[in-house]
C-alpha cells in the first residue's frame, strides 16, 4: 500500500479540477481510483466533527469541583500466579 504525501493529494486535488479521469490520475499516482475519489471530494467538505459541543460541557461547572480520578493499575494478576511459567 502507497502513502501519500501531502504533495501527492494537493496534486490529486488541483487536478481534480481538470478534465482529467480519477483513472487516469489513480494510475500516474500509483494509488486505487477509490483514493483519488476520496480525496477531491475531502477537499471540498469541512471536518464536521471540529467544533461541535459536547455533552459534558453542560455540565463543566460541576465536573471542575470533582476530585481528580485515583490512578489505578492497568492489570492485576490473578492470585497465585507470579512472573512468566518458563523454568517449571
Amino acid at each position: 500500500m502507497v502513502k501519500l504525501t501531502r504533495e501527492v493529494i494537493v496534486a490529486i486535488k488541483e487536478t481534480g479540477q481538470k478534465d482529467i479521469s480519477n483513472r487516469k490520475l489513480a494510475k500516474l499516482f500509483g494509488v486505487d481510483e477509490s483514493t483519488v475519489r476520496y480525496h477531491k471530494t475531502r477537499g471540498k467538505q469541512t471536518d464536521g466533527r471540529k467544533n461541535k459541543p459536547q455533552k459534558a460541557d453542560q455540565l463543566a461547572g460541576v465536573i471542575s469541583y470533582l476530585p481528580p480520578a485515583p490512578l489505578r493499575p492497568l492489570r492485576r494478576e490473578p492470585p497465585g500466579r507470579c512472573g512468566s511459567r518458563k523454568g517449571r
